[in-house]
């Protein structure tokens, strides 16, 4: 039962702009703090949880073990943790801005309508004839588990 209770407990806390990233041992949370409209949760099986962890808490592994970051390296870590949480925010634009929705998928339809896809070795005969072929075994099969 202790494990659960202290899992719980927030033991990183971090804000960037109108965001708050809430790490605990059981998930990292990121919450507009301001207006309360978005919520994301990651549980600590997660890439998600691993890298907000990693960016946001005071030690690095090295091949010694673990050390203190410098402030420098600490830095850069946080910059990497705010660009993750604008990064998530933005995500939810494809879901609320048509425009941007519509471009978006204008875009990735372009790039797939880019790949060529290539041609089949068979003709539409022969997979036809293979399909038929199957079906039959099966039906052999399955008249030869009946008996």
């Amino acid at each position: 039962m202790a494990r659960k209770e202290n899992g719980k407990i927030t033991k990183i806390k971090e804000r960037f702009g109108a965001f708050e990233v809430r790490i605990s041992d059981d998930k990292v949370e990121i919450e507009d703090y301001t207006y309360k409209l978005r919520k994301f949760v990651f549980s600590n099986a997660t890439i998600e949880y691993s890298m907000f962890l990693s960016f946001l808490s005071d030690v690095e592994q090295t091949k010694s073990g673990f050390e203190r970051k410098s402030e420098e390296a600490a830095a850069e870590d946080r910059k990497r943790a705010e660009f993750m949480v604008y990064l998530l925010s933005t995500t939810q634009f494809l879901f609320s801005n048509a425009k941007l929705r519509g471009e978006y998928i204008d875009s990735v339809m372009k790039t797939l309508g880019d790949v060529q896809v290539p041609e089949s070795d068979e003709t539409e005969q022969e997979i036809l004839d293979n399909l038929k072929s199957e079906h039959e075994a099966k039906e052999l099969l399955k008249d030869k588990d009946n008996e």
